[in-house]
């Protein structure tokens, strides 16, 4: 796949768990084809030349390696969280303004989690369709299992989001209304 593919592909498939732009993708790229991880091919697509990347046998093997380690995570980044640590100093309509545009972003995410998950099952869904003509009847059913348990994953951490802004409007209203914001 080119760069534009990867994006294209992520954009379908998983950005819900791991978004990239294509100012991260192509210098990654270039750093795995320095690494022999990809080959990267000049490709001629209409009137424009593309580079396509192919996964190396290395590239293949770094990859599954990778999936047995343990987990690397990122330090914790929830701004949401840390905008509600503060709503002491905020007067009410700013905060139940920033409540409500949490809750409906992500009432949002969860119809569209729960949409992505219908696609998934029904086998209707881009990647499912582009991955079965590879797979197997097991291999496609196991994906489709490992697919749709983390979406609805996704879509649970949603709900939470949606319930935790409701309780911090409820000790809004409990604890700090008429209490001088």
């Amino acid at each position: 796949m080119s760069g534009y593919d990867i994006r294209q592909n992520l954009s379908i498939s998983l950005e819900s768990l791991w978004a990239a732009s294509y100012g991260q993708i192509y210098p990654a790229l270039h750093k795995l084809a320095e690494e022999g991880l990809v080959e990267a091919e000049t490709a001629a697509t209409g009137q424009r030349e593309r580079i396509m990347y192919s996964l190396t046998d290395a590239g293949r093997q770094a990859f599954r390696d990778w999936l047995r380690e343990p987990v690397s995570y990122l330090p914790s980044r929830d701004p949401f969280k840390f905008w509600a640590s503060y709503i002491d100093e905020l007067p009410e309509e700013t905060v139940m303004a920033g409540l409500d545009r949490h809750i409906e972003l992500h009432t949002e995410r969860l119809h569209y989690l729960r949409s992505v998950i219908a696609s998934i099952e029904s086998g209707e869904h881009p990647m499912i369709q582009a991955r079965s003509s590879s797979l197997d009847a097991e291999g496609l059913r196991r994906l489709q299992a490992t697919r749709s348990m983390i979406f609805g994953e996704l879509a649970t951490a949603a709900e939470q989001e949606i319930a935790s802004a409701e309780r911090i409007r409820r000790f809004w209203r409990e604890e700090l209304a008429g209490s001088g914001n």
